[in-house]
């Protein structure tokens, strides 16, 4: 098991640190961070994650001072995510290319280009692409975070992520809760 499983109270700390962006020292956390005004292409970093090609971070959380993270993504033909909700989060999506089908609290609808889905906290959802090509999506995250729980999962192997309590940690960092019955 990797030594980067985290108790309960680092892991509580270490979300409160991932969602103000994640780089601050002690000394620097009682200083909010300036607000950066422009982002441009050639200093936006980029996450790939296994389901997702390319997700490049348009306005990160340290760049809004923890208020959101806004996400530019494709979402390959079969993408998708299973019914599960966020309990501190709510989501933002809009289409720019492709079909999505949603379900979001037990209604199912499918979104095309110039279509968005407003997802609050607590709230059931589901998604799915519906090819045959991906998805473009713009995705907001409020509060922000998206980008460092997601910087933080890559650091690890896929075989660690196996590791049960290894992925509780990192599904409560993302704040990614399954519904594994009816709500």
């Amino acid at each position: 098991m990797s030594s980067r499983c985290l108790s309960g109270q680092t892991l509580r700390a270490g979300l409160a640190l991932l969602s103000l962006g994640g780089a601050w020292t002690l000394a620097q956390a009682s200083q909010p961070p300036q607000p950066q005004y422009f982002s441009f292409e050639k200093s936006q970093s980029m996450i790939h994650e296994n389901d997702i090609s390319d997700i490049h971070v348009l306005i990160s959380s340290a760049q809004s001072q923890g208020r959101e993270s806004i996400l530019e993504s494709y979402w390959g033909p079969n993408f998708t995510v299973p019914m599960h909700f966020h309990k501190y989060h709510a989501e933002i999506f809009i289409v720019l290319s492709g079909h999505v089908e949603w379900t979001i609290a037990g209604q199912t609808h499918i979104e095309g280009p110039g279509d968005a889905v407003f997802i609050p906290p607590d709230t059931p959802h589901a998604v799915h692409v519906i090819g045959p090509g991906p998805a473009h999506m713009i995705f907001i995250q409020e509060p922000g975070g998206y980008e460092n729980v997601s910087s933080y999962e890559a650091s690890f192997t896929p075989a660690e992520k196996k590791n049960a309590k290894l992925a509780k940690q990192l599904n409560e960092l993302a704040d990614f809760n399954r519904v594994t019955t009816v709500r």
